[in-house]
C-alpha cells in the first residue's frame, strides 16, 4: 500500500449545483475555481482584478459572493493497493492490461487457457481453473514460446512538491514602476527620432493606457475602457452619435449616427446636437464621455 497526497474542491451556489473535483495540488484547486469565476463574473469586468489576484486564502470568499454558496478546498490523504501489470507473450505479439490487483489479472490467465485449451492440448481439461492455466502456460511456453506473467506496480507515495507562492502584487508594482521609468525617457528623447508612422506615439500611448488600467486594479476602480475605441463603438452607436474623419481635415469630429434616429431627422444630421450630448453627459461626470471629447481636442 501507498498514500499520495490530494486536492479536493467542492464548490456549490444558486444555478451551480454542487460539484467536487480532485486536483494533484492546492494552486490546480485555486485555479480551477478561478477559471469557473472568469465565467461567471465575464459581465461584471470590475470584478475580475481581485479574481485575477485571489491566493488560497481568499478564493473561497469570492466564490461565495459571487454565487453565494460555499467553496470547500481541502487536502487529504488516500490509500492506494499496487496495481497488476498483465502481459501476454505470443509469437504473434504482446498484450499488455492494467488490472486493480493480481487476483484479476491472473482470472485473465485462466480465460486464455480454457479457451485455447482444446486447440492446442491433447490431454484431459483439468477441472481445477488455476491447474489448467499452469498446464497450459507449461507446455504452450515450450512449444510455441508463449507466456503470462503479472506484476505489481506500486504508485509512489507523497505530497506533490509546490512551489512557493509568488507575490505578483509586488511584481505588477515593480512592473509598473519600470513601464513609467521607460515612458518618462521616452519622453526626454521625444524630437530626437523621426515618428513620422506614428509607431512610437503608439506604443507610448499603450504604455499609458498600461499603466493606468494598473493604478485602477490597485486602487479598486472599475476597468477603464480603452481609450483608442471610445466613440467609435458600441455605446456610442446605442447613444446615436459617434466619432468620424472630417475627410477634408483628416481630424476626428463627434457627429450624429446617420444609421440612428436619434440626432437625425427629416434625413438631417444635427452634429450639433450630438455633440451638445457628449459635453453635457461629461460634464454630469461621466468618464466615458470626457475621453470622447479628449480624443476630439488630440485629434485637432
Amino acid at each position: 500500500m501507498s498514500t499520495i497526497t490530494i486536492w479536493t474542491c467542492t464548490t456549490e451556489g444558486d444555478n451551480c449545483g454542487t460539484e467536487t473535483t480532485v486536483h494533484a495540488t492546492q494552486s490546480e484547486a485555486v485555479e480551477y475555481v478561478r477559471t469557473s469565476l472568469r465565467d461567471i463574473l465575464k459581465r461584471t469586468p470590475e470584478r475580475l482584478a481581485a479574481v485575477e489576484a485571489a491566493t488560497a486564502d481568499n478564493i473561497s470568499e469570492l466564490w461565495e459572493d459571487a454565487v453565494d454558496g460555499p467553496c470547500i478546498i481541502e487536502e487529504r490523504t488516500v490509500t492506494l493497493p499496487p496495481l497488476a501489470v498483465a502481459t501476454h507473450e505470443t509469437r504473434h505479439g504482446d498484450e499488455t492490461r492494467l488490472y486493480p490487483n493480481s487476483d484479476t489479472a491472473r482470472a485473465w490467465r485462466r480465460e486464455i487457457a480454457a479457451e485455447n485449451w482444446a486447440a492446442r492440448m491433447d490431454e484431459d481439461k483439468p477441472a481445477d481453473p488455476d491447474e489448467l492455466a499452469e498446464a497450459y502456460f507449461e507446455r504452450v511456453g515450450e512449444m510455441r514460446g508463449d507466456f503470462f506473467r503479472v506484476e505489481e506496480l506500486e504508485i509512489v507515495g507523497g505530497t506533490v512538491p509546490v512551489a512557493p507562492a509568488q507575490d505578483w502584487r509586488q511584481i505588477a508594482r515593480d512592473l509598473a514602476g519600470a513601464l513609467d521609468a521607460c515612458t518618462h525617457q521616452i519622453d526626454q528623447m521625444r524630437g530626437m527620432f523621426s515618428d513620422e508612422d506614428g509607431t512610437i506615439a503608439e506604443a507610448v500611448s499603450d504604455a499609458d493606457e498600461a499603466a493606468e488600467a494598473y493604478r485602477r486594479a490597485a486602487a479598486g476602480l472599475p476597468v477603464a475602457p480603452a481609450a483608442r475605441f471610445i466613440g467609435q463603438d458600441d455605446r456610442a452607436c446605442s447613444e446615436g452619435w459617434g466619432l468620424f474623419e472630417n475627410s477634408d481635415t483628416g481630424t476626428l469630429e463627434i457627429q450624429a449616427d446617420a444609421e440612428s434616429s436619434i440626432f437625425v431627422r427629416n434625413g438631417v444630421s444635427r452634429d450639433d446636437e450630438a455633440e451638445a450630448f457628449v459635453k453635457a453627459k461629461a460634464a454630469e461626470g461621466s468618464e466615458y464621455h470626457a475621453l470622447a471629447l479628449l480624443r476630439v481636442g488630440t485629434a485637432h
